[in-house]
Formats: structure tokens, C-alpha cells, sequence
């Protein structure tokens, strides 16, 4: 975070070039109010948690005195302060980074009055300001976070632009290296520049030849580009003599520069905890420093204490320094020669090309870039075959069949990166109600003779299908796979699932006729979910006569396509028409009576007219039949659309008594049915009494 405040700070320093305006996109030095002390980066951490009002701002220091190693010479005091559009929202650039790459969070400038700002941070609702801690620690001050105070100074800030022409924020190389009357600097420095004093020029090493104990230099005309590791030759040890212009622009990188540069040296001693360890440990066996021969000339050389910075038994290449890798094999000392001093036309420097290919394929043909022409070959290698693993591979440069100079070789890079590999989900079909069949993909795209095996986790294939799922098509799809040398590259598939036949059969029923149909129902086979109802239909109704009729079954509501309809079939049966034979009687020695009969069972009101033949009624019994009781049998009678159950009667031949001879003399008498039954009692006339066979006084009488 501290890094982040740092950069809010410059911002606030900006803006003091207007009062109530915000800085435009520029360098700067910014200064706060209440202590006038300069904001400079140490170390590339910084954190800021809003919503617990902490924030880890060790990245910020703040220095007294312009005029020092700790301001005008230090590239940590200059700020690149980059605009974002038209708002107040900034990005703070400095040694390498920035507050958006540092902590993801967009800082705001606040304008005061006075042409100070505030430079603060959102996340809703909350918002704290930067603010630097006035205590005279040591020679320098720290930075916090607080709500906003209308009156407190620590929270303002001046944004000062840098120019060469201005002797109170100019930015000036305090040379340290002095050989007879010219003064060096070896640096390193996040910002274009081009010199704005007289008599200063900046060089980088080409080439080191241990064998010869030189280090071949080469003069930068014009401008040198940002992050670019330089030996700067000073008019004089003073910063303002050694005055630069600094710019944003976009420069070409130096090609074949064999110095090292590094931007910070914040050793674990001199930080707030381990997070802001920031520095690079010097090793006498393979770095070498700018400075005096032990012949008093301009070199390379194992570092004296006094170039170093030292922390316990640690040692430390200085910040902004530019320094030289050497093998271990190297000399204590490399001598600096121009390239004319180490032989013209005797060193070539060789650039390989950088490429990139993916994973299985075949190396491209390497390519070179030379700062000279020479006979002969340079032999390009790199150690990268079809099946090296993702990753970056050096493309060397050796001599090969050069004659007559040497090769410098600058190794490029070739970048392998991941092949695309297809994954495809097969596509797949069944039939509705069944299971899914298994998922597959297919790949393309393998190298190598590869095969899915080499996945470090195979994907998933997944559908929105169920075994209860409509006809139709649904996606199937592929996901989470991952391999070290391919990137996944996933098809969808498709699952059909397909209708089933489905037969729907009307279910057969039968009834008498006369009678209401029943209520029609069909069974179902086949492989299909019928989605819908069937329409069942019978032409017959209760009129309609004894015969065979089709339950039709249709469509209906049905959805299903491959359906096949059977129809049922309505069987109208005889209703059945009960005959009785009324029962009658007569005395004995008399004619048969004429024989009733009585019908039940008619349907939609019908009588016997519908007969196609009448029943008759017969009886064994004649005029010389003696008293008794003679079935009276139906029988012979035909229709259409009845069948006859018959039920007999009884011819009742009763013997030849009067009334009176029954009655005889008794006043009064009971009357008895034939069963037993006592139906009157001491009656004196059997008038009143419905025709019909009775027993008085133990004989059998008949009333007509």
C-alpha cells in the first residue's frame, strides 16, 4: 500500500500547478505542506484496506533538503502522474510500477484553495486520506491513513513539475566515479532522458571479453529510453551541472546492453517486515561495479565497500544502480574500451530473434539481427524440441562459421506456449424414457502422439437431459479440464432425444341393449410418454340395437407424432324381457281361461309390439282335470333385441263347491288365503273380497 499513497501523494503534488484544477499527465516532485519534506518510493509493496482503516505504506519515505542524494539525484523522488481521462482519478507511476498495479485501486485528487490537494481512496461509503506523520524520526517522515480534516497540513500536498531549467526541482546526477578530470555515474532510472547540460554522455557495455579483461562500451546518441542500465559521463560531481530532461515518450530498448540495472535496495534490516525485502544481495564472484582500475582507468571492477551498501555481513548493490554480470570465471578487473579501441570491425554484436510457438510444433527458422557485416555464419541454437513443455527456451548465438570479428551473442527467447486443443462433445441420440447413453468427447489437436492421458484433469461432460425429458434436443456440454501444454478449447455436442412408438388401444366393452355406454377408456404400449389425451367415440346409443360397434380412438389432445390408434370394439347384447304367466283359476269340470301374461324389462318404452313373435301360455290341465293346482308355461316368443326368461304361472282347478255348502250354517267364518294366511275374521259375506282363490272353513273357494 505504501506504494499506492506514494503515488497518491504525487498526485496531490501535481495539482499545485493550478489552484482548484488537477494536474495534467507530467513528472513530478511532490511536497507536503506541513512538513516541506520531498515523497520518494523505496520499495515496490504497498497494501491499502479501506474498510479497516489500515493500510501498509512503508513504500513512502519523505526527505528534507532538495539538495541532496535523497531528492535531486534520486530517481525514487520523480513521479510520472498519469491523468485518467478527464476525472479526478490518477495512476502514480514510479521505479517500475504504479498505484494501480500495486494495489487495484483508482486514487483521487482533492483541490484546496491554495492550489495544494488531498489525495484520497473510495470504497463506498468510506474514504481515507493520505497523510505524513511530522515526527522527527531520523531525517525521514512516514505516511497513514485518516478521515478528512479540513485543517490539518499533513493531508496537503504541492505537486512540483520537474524541469531542467528550474534550480529549485530540477533533477541533476551526482556523479561518484572520478578518472583525471571526467566524472561518472553508473544508473538506472525509470524515465526517459536526454541531457540537458553540456559535456554529458551515456554509453552500455556491447560486449565483455574476459580473455582480454575488456568490457567493450558504446555511446547512446539522442535520447535514452526508460529502464535502460547506463554509464553516464558528467560534466562535474555537482547535480546541477549534470542537469537531464526528462519525458514520457516511446523509445526502442538499447539492443545487446550487457548491464544490469535495479531499481530499489530495501534490505530486510531497513524493512517494515519481510513483504518489503526489495534488493539484490552482491556476489564479488559474478558482479562487477563501476569504477577506478588499479591502473587508474575508467572500469568494471569487484566493489569496494564504499559502492556498496552494507547491512550486518550483507552487502548490497545501491539503489538505481547499474552494474555488470560476469561469469565466475571473470578477471577482478574489465577495462573500459570504445569499440574502436578494442578493434575495428573485430566484435559483432548478434541478436537472435525472439520468437513464439506453441506446444508440438516445429522450432521456427531462427533469425539474427547484427550491428555489422561480417563473412560467414552465427550458429543459432536453442535446446527446445517439438516436445519441450510450455515455457521460455534461450536461443543462443555462438560463433559458427564467422571469420574475421567475433560474435557478441545476445541471446533471444522462444516462448512455447499452450496448443489449442479441441474438445468436442460427440453428439448422441435415444429414445425418450431411457437412460442417457455415457457422455464422450473427442480431441483434436493432440501433439506428439499424444493422447488424453496426458491431461492433468479431464473434463466434465454434463446435459440438462433426464430420463423424463421430453423429445427434443438438448446441449451437451464440456467443461473443467486442464493440461500444462494445451489450452482448452471446448464444442458443445448435442443430445437428440428421439420419440418412441406409442400404440394407444380402445379397450373393448359390452352392454344389454337399452342401457348408456360405458365410460370409454384405451390402454397404451410402446416406448413414447403420451403427452396429451385420445379422443374415444362410439356411433351407438341406448336406441341402438343388439349388434357389434367400433370404439373409434383419435388424436385428441395428443402431442406424441409416432402414435398408431386401435380401435375397440361395443358389443350390444339382448336385454333381458321377463315373461310371467299371470296366474288364474276355475272350477272344476269348466274350460280352460283365457292366459294372461305380464312383460318386464321393456327398454326406451317399449311394449310387446316390438315382438317379432309373442309368447304363448300353455297348461296340461283340461275340462276332466280334477281339483289341483297346473303350471301355466310361456314360452315360443322371439325378438330382435330381448332374450325371454320365463316364468310360469298356476292354473288353479278348484272342486265344484257353492258358497253356501263352504259357509254352511255358521254365522260368522274367518277367511284364510291359500298359504295359510288368515285374511279376515269372523266375516258374514265374502263381498268386498278381490277375485282371487280362499280357503273358509277348510274349503277352497274362488271369487270372481
Amino acid at each position: 500500500m505504501k506504494k499506492l499513497f506514494l503515488l497518491g501523494t504525487m498526485v496531490f503534488a501535481v495539482s499545485v500547478l493550478y489552484a482548484q484544477t488537477y494536474p495534467e499527465s507530467g513528472y513530478y516532485r511532490v511536497q507536503n505542506v506541513k512538513s516541506s519534506r520531498y515523497v520518494t518510493i523505496i520499495d515496490s509493496f504497498g497494501e491499502l484496506k479501506i474498510n479497516n482503516a489500515d493500510a501498509d505504506l512503508g513504500a513512502l519515505r519523505t526527505f528534507p533538503n532538495f539538495n541532496s542524494d535523497k531528492v535531486v539525484s534520486n530517481p525514487g523522488s520523480v513521479i510520472y502522474v498519469e491523468r485518467m481521462g478527464t476525472s479526478d482519478k490518477y495512476d502514480l507511476q514510479a521505479q517500475g510500477t504504479g498505484a494501480m498495479k500495486l494495489v487495484q485501486h483508482v486514487l483521487q485528487l482533492k483541490p484546496f484553495s491554495d492550489g495544494t490537494f488531498g489525495a484520497f481512496a473510495t470504497l463506498s461509503p468510506l474514504t481515507k486520506y493520505l497523510y505524513e506523520y511530522t515526527s522527527d524520526f531520523g531525517d525521514y517522515g512516514e505516511f497513514g491513513i485518516s478521515d478528512y480534516s479540513a485543517m490539518d497540513k499533513r493531508q496537503r500536498f504541492k505537486a512540483l513539475p520537474i524541469s531542467s531549467s528550474d534550480d529549485s526541482n530540477y533533477f541533476g546526477i551526482a556523479a561518484n566515479v572520478q578518472i583525471g578530470s571526467d566524472w561518472y555515474k553508473a544508473m538506472y532510472a525509470d524515465f526517459n532522458f536526454k541531457f540537458a547540460s553540456s559535456g554529458m554522455a551515456a554509453y552500455y557495455v556491447t560486449k565483455v571479453d574476459a580473455a582480454k579483461g575488456v568490457a567493450v562500451y558504446d555511446e547512446i546518441t539522442g535520447n535514452v529510453p526508460r529502464a535502460t542500465p547506463v554509464i553516464v559521463k558528467c560534466s562535474s560531481n555537482q547535480p546541477t551541472n549534470n542537469r537531464l530532461d526528462i519525458f514520457m515518450a516511446s523509445l526502442p530498448a538499447i539492443s545487446g546492453n550487457q548491464l544490469t540495472g535495479i531499481y530499489f535496495c530495501n534490505t530486510p534490516q531497513e524493512a517494515s517486515g519481510n513483504k518489503h525485502v526489495d534488493c539484490v544481495e552482491y556476489d564479488e564472484k559474478t558482479m562487477r561495479v563501476l569504477g577506478k582500475t588499479s591502473s587508474g582507468e575508467l572500469g568494471f571492477i569487484k566493489a569496494p565497500d564504499s559502492a556498496l551498501y552494507i547491512e550486518g555481513k550483507k552487502k548490497y548493490i545501491p539503489a538505481n544502480s547499474a552494474f555488470l554480470k560476469v561469469d565466475a570465471s571473470a578477471p577482478a578487473e574489465l577495462k573500459l574500451v570504445s569499440k574502436d579501441e578494442y578493434g575495428p570491425g573485430s566484435v559483432i554484436t548478434i541478436t537472435a530473434r525472439s520468437y513464439s510457438r506453441a506446444y508440438g510444433d516445429a522450432n521456427p527458422t531462427f533469425e539474427y539481427d547484427a550491428d555489422g557485416t561480417f563473412t560467414g555464419v552465427p550458429e543459432l541454437k536453442c535446446e527446445a524440441t517439438a516436445t519441450s513443455p510450455v515455457g521460455t527456451y534461450p536461443i543462443t548465438v555462438s560463433q559458427g562459421t564467422v571469420t574475421g570479428a567475433t560474435v557478441n551473442g545476445i541471446a533471444g527467447v522462444l516462448t512455447i506456449t499452450k496448443a489449442p486443443l479441441n474438445v468436442k462433445a460427440d453428439d448422441k441420440t435415444r429414445l425418450e424414457g431411457t437412460d442417457n447413453p455415457a457422455l464422450t468427447v473427442t480431441y483434436t489437436g493432440f501433439k506428439n502422439g499424444e493422447t488424453d492421458a496426458v491431461l492433468e484433469t479431464k473434463p466434465t461432460v454434463t446435459t440438462t437431459a433426464t430420463k423424463t425429458s421430453a423429445p427434443g434436443t438438448y446441449p451437451i456440454t464440456v467443461s473443467g479440464g486442464s493440461a500444462k501444454n494445451y489450452v482448452l478449447n471446448y464444442i458443445n455436442g448435442t443430445l437428440t432425444v428421439t420419440e418412441g412408438q406409442l400404440t394407444l388401444t380402445a379397450k373393448s366393452y359390452s352392454r344389454e341393449y337399452g342401457e348408456p355406454n360405458p365410460a370409454f377408456g384405451f390402454d397404451q404400449s410402446g416406448t413414447s410418454t403420451l403427452r396429451g389425451t385420445p379422443e374415444i367415440t362410439c356411433s351407438a346409443t341406448k336406441t341402438s340395437p343388439v349388434g357389434t360397434y367400433d370404439i373409434v380412438i383419435s388424436k385428441g389432445s395428443v402431442e406424441n407424432k409416432n402414435v398408431t390408434y386401435v380401435n375397440g370394439t361395443l358389443t350390444i347384447t339382448k336385454a333381458q324381457l321377463t315373461v310371467t304367466a299371470n296366474d288364474a283359476y276355475r272350477f272344476e269340470g269348466e274350460p280352460n281361461p283365457v292366459f294372461t301374461l305380464s312383460y318386464s324389462g321393456w327398454k326406451n318404452g317399449e311394449d310387446e309390439s316390438v315382438l317379432t313373435k309373442k309368447p304363448v301360455a300353455t297348461t296340461t290341465a283340461d275340462e276332466n282335470s280334477g281339483p289341483d293346482v297346473y303350471d301355466i308355461v310361456v314360452s315360443g316368443g322371439e325378438a330382435t333385441n330381448y332374450y325371454f326368461k320365463y316364468v310360469n304361472g298356476a292354473l288353479t282347478v278348484i272342486e265344484k263347491d257353492g258358497i253356501e255348502d263352504v259357509i254352511g250354517n255358521a254365522a260368522t267364518f274367518n277367511v284364510y288365503s291359500v298359504s295359510g294366511q288368515k285374511l279376515r275374521s269372523n266375516v258374514t259375506s265374502l263381498k268386498g273380497l278381490p277375485a282371487g282363490i280362499y280357503v273358509v272353513n277348510g274349503k277352497k273357494i274362488i271369487v270372481k
